[in-house]
């Protein structure tokens, strides 16, 4: 009967089912045709259109695709029939897969095979994303469909489900201090994959109850209830505490205790021959040091490491701050900014930096006279050198376990722009910088450091392909930068590439003595 039921939907509805894959393959198509600036211009301008096109219009398909036999209601004839009705269920997964996922598996093949990167990596890719999209997008719109009567009832309950989520997200930055971060803390870390993972169970599992039991007893009022008190257990996970998450994300060190000779200590910078970084620096974009300072102090925490092995990068990925007072009483608790070290070749010796945090003005004005002490819990990774790769400046080159690579020189002459695409998950972490092959000499290195400890692609949209783009100066317009490898060597000059792979994930704690909090404050 499952497939009795296939064949009549698929004549019902083919050409709507055509017209999602092709919205999917029409933006898989200008993707590829877009990858390392190449795209046309007016394309281009599409180019997210369709993708949120594919995903309206697919969604509200699958709900159509429910809806040809719909739950609720008594005037379904296919009700009063000897077909069972996990059957029906049945059918509309299937046939609502083969149109999503196969879209999707479809557009990343096109987009993988068209850029060289083999058919197995490419499907494997397609694959995982398409198993992430059904969870996240497919299962949710059959769960729609089956507790409505039509579309106007859909749209009115994804409506007021959607003003829901938008309220209780409103109210918890609220009272989280207008900080996303005091709310989900694991938000845009390398350790989300962990909470998203157990989303993913939670929608999968709960959508197939609801689907089950709305399937057998067309009880639509309490399927709603039921999703309703899902989206509620979905949305309070996003406050899962930040240290059972990180500690589960040590269980999983590929080289557990290798970082067991890294301590940290408080230590203002008196010594001379240290590395001296700051944490007021740009990362990813965004100023650490930014602040008003009409309504925030900034606070500059010396810390001095030591340890750090050869060939390493270290990456706090939080930094949880508490000041406390000099009886013990806690002040204010605060996140520091993102610290970044990197220890390569022959370097040796401590490395000091300045943690950089924000505290509210009140709190400063109120505390600045008093001694306080600031205890600090420090989540971080040590990432190790695991392979290096080189390229010619203006070569477009398919490197293993790093991606394909296109380079050239920018139209001011004044940089190499290299842009990297891979199927599936991005490399997490790398210094690039250029050598001359003649002397050996180089510039300084860039980092791509963007951790994701993730062993899959978490996000269903927009597609399985990890795009990263480094930009690498080698003159300087002003003159007041000189670099070891200039314009004049770019004829024989190479990028080179060193991969970093997470190694260990492990905590430290970093205890100040009292010290005036106005003494910490960079006017």
């Amino acid at each position: 009967m499952v497939w009795h039921i296939f064949k009549k939907d698929w004549k019902l509805m083919w050409r709507s089912a055509a017209a999602v894959i092709a919205l999917q393959l029409a933006y898989a198509f200008i993707q590829l045709q877009g990858e390392f600036g190449k795209g046309n211009p007016v394309l281009d301008e599409f180019h997210t259109m369709m993708l949120f096109l594919w995903l309206i219009a697919g969604m509200i398909w699958v709900v159509m695709l429910v809806h040809q036999d719909a739950l609720p209601g008594t005037k379904q004839d296919w009700l009063t029939r000897p077909i069972r009705r996990t059957d029906v269920l049945t059918a509309k997964v299937m046939f609502a897969v083969l149109v999503m996922q196969g879209a999707t598996i479809a557009g990343d093949l096109l987009q993988g095979l068209g850029s060289g990167f083999s058919l197995g990596q490419s499907l494997r890719a397609a694959m995982v994303r398409a198993a992430v999209g059904f969870i996240v997008i497919t299962i949710p719109a059959l769960v729609i469909g089956a507790l409505t009567q039509s579309i106007v009832d859909a749209v009115i309950l994804s409506t007021v489900l959607g003003c829901v989520m938008f309220v209780f997200t409103i109210m918890a930055v609220a009272l989280g201090g207008g900080y996303q971060h005091q709310f989900d803390p694991t938000n845009a870390s390398g350790v989300m994959w962990i909470p998203n993972s157990l989303r993913f169970l939670i929608t999968l599992v709960s959508g197939a109850i609801v689907m089950l039991v709305q399937y057998r007893t067309r009880k639509a009022f309490r399927g709603r209830i039921i999703m309703a008190t899902v989206l509620l257990l979905l949305l309070f996970s996003q406050a899962i505490p930040w240290k059972p998450v990180f500690a589960f994300e040590k269980h999983l060190s590929p080289q557990p205790g290798v970082a067991n000779e890294i301590a940290l200590a408080w230590q203002p910078h008196a010594m001379q021959g240290e590395t001296l970084m700051s944490g007021d620096r740009p990362e990813f974009g965004i100023r650490v040091g930014n602040h008003n300072p009409d309504e925030e102090a900034r606070l500059l925490l010396p810390v001095l490491v030591t340890g750090l092995p050869k060939d390493s990068v270290l990456k706090e990925d939080n930094a949880q701050m508490t000041l406390i007072g000099a009886d013990g009483k806690r002040l204010y608790a605060v996140d520091g900014g993102p610290i970044e070290i990197r220890r390569e070749g022959s370097q040796s010796g401590p490395v000091a930096y300045n943690q950089a945090a924000k505290v509210p003005m009140q709190i400063y004005q109120e505390n600045k006279d008093r001694s306080v002490r600031v205890a600090t819990t420090y989540s971080m990774t040590l990432f190790k050198l695991n392979t290096s790769y080189s390229m010619a400046v203006g070569e477009d080159r398919l490197i293993p376990d790093w991606g394909r690579c296109e380079s050239k020189i920018n139209i001011a002459g004044t940089a190499v722009d290299v842009r990297c695409m891979q199927m599936g998950k991005g490399p997490t972490c790398a210094t690039v910088f250029l050598e001359d092959t003649h002397d050996g000499s180089r510039n300084l290195p860039k980092t791509i450091c963007n951790p994701n400890y993730s062993p899959y692609v978490d996000q269903p949209i927009p597609d399985a392909v990890s795009h990263f783009r480094i930009v690498l100066p080698f003159r300087d317009p002003t003159g007041q930068v000189k670099y070891a490898v200039d314009g004049t060597k770019m004829d024989w000059a190479q990028i080179v590439i060193r991969v970093y792979e997470p190694a260990d994930h492990f905590t430290r704690m970093v205890t100040s003595p009292l010290v005036l909090m106005k003494d910490l404050v960079v006017h």
